[in-house]
């Protein structure tokens, strides 16, 4: 984040009036910091003998910190509710094709996050140019706490129809090959478990336990050389499991990133009057390719990235609302991998 910043500071200075006047201009640059006590953990006692032990683990705070920079037109329905920006704001723009107004829309946010003890970072840096007939966009997403990372670049035509607009293009995404865990050790090895724990700087001996006999076993070595187990049994059952995670860790390390090309179409809905507004927008990828050696998208479904915003004011006091959005991206027969968000309510004022 730091470097993509200082990044575009040097650009502004080479082509400092064109970011000054399109790029940059109405773009708010923000940090902030919250702490809140942490949630209070359910009591646990453990029973030895005559006494009770207390065994409740102590939860520390919960905290989330964010610094960012966004440059993002709000629609008719939108509202600035907060004289600050602090990285929580969740807006439809950031997830729609065709955003409110014409050219270039971003936002570049970090976020570290401590919540019922767990911790993690979300990570969302996009950036979008919408023309009159084509669209951009580019993307790096880690929703830390549903474990799903993605990165995607798009290349759209846009076709406007009344209040639709219709794109259709190319996606190209890429993620972790940890995303597809389904790595078979015997696909490399076949039944040679022992090559597995080689290849990871194991080493084995035989020794005789009875020779007279022709009885024998081996003794097991870690990568430093120490005798960690004397027996090719208590390895397998007790040690084995250990080594093929490692294996798995290592093939993601080496294999890094995935890509895939998609076939991608879209279609964007807004229409905004004072009695109510709906705001609806979905991409479906049917069709995908590809492109390195380990992207799985032989059983791969059709992927898609939907989300509505709708909200009617019954009378002049009473008003309600529901947002949603639903993506399903990276999904196989092994693994489902989907964010989801979903709110509703009744809004109703006195005056």
């Amino acid at each position: 984040m730091r470097k993509f910043i200082i990044s575009l500071l040097m650009l502004s200075i080479m082509f400092g009036g064109y970011f000054s006047d399109n790029f940059f201009k109405f773009s708010t640059i923000y940090g902030s910091a919250s702490v809140s006590s942490p949630y209070k953990p359910q009591e646990t006692l453990k029973f030895t003998g005559t006494e009770i032990e207390e065994e409740t683990e102590d939860v520390d705070y919960d905290y989330n910190f964010s610094v960012g920079i966004r440059k993002i037109a709000r629609f008719g329905y939108e509202q600035k509710l907060k004289n600050f920006y602090d990285g929580s704001e969740k807006v439809g723009n950031e997830t729609v094709t065709i955003g409110a107004v014409p050219g270039w829309e971003y936002q570049f946010k970090y976020s570290d996050i401590r919540q019922f003890g767990n911790t993690f970072s979300e990570q969302e840096y996009w950036l979008r140019y919408v023309g009159s007939w084509f669209a951009l966009k580019g993307q790096y997403s880690e929703f830390g706490e549903e474990g799903l990372t993605y990165g995607q670049f798009d290349l759209k035509h846009r076709k406007e129809l009344g209040g639709f607009d219709f794109t259709s293009g190319i996606s190209f995404r890429g993620h972790p090959i940890v995303i597809n865990p389904e790595i078979n050790w015997q696909d490399d090895f076949g039944d040679a478990w022992w090559d597995v724990a080689y290849a990871q700087g194991f080493t084995d001996q035989w020794y005789w336990v009875d020779e007279e006999n022709g009885v024998g076993d081996y003794y097991w070595y870690n990568p430093e050389g120490e005798l960690i187990c004397e027996s090719d049994g208590f390895f397998y059952e007790n040690l084995f499991e250990g080594i093929v995670q490692k294996y798995h860790d290592s093939f993601i390390i080496d294999h890094g990133w995935q890509w895939e090309s998609s076939i991608a179409l879209g279609i964007d809905y807004y229409k905004y009057t004072d009695k109510w507004w709906l705001h609806a927008w979905g991409t479906i990828l049917p069709i995908h390719y590809g492109l390195t050696e380990y992207a799985d998208v032989d059983d791969r479904g059709v992927d898609h990235d939907i989300g509505i915003i709708l909200g009617l004011r019954v009378t002049p006091h009473l008003g309600v609302f529901t947002e949603g959005r639903h993506l399903s991206y990276f999904s196989t027969d092994e693994g489902n991998n989907t964010h989801y968000e979903l709110k509703a309510g009744v809004n109703y004022v006195f005056f």
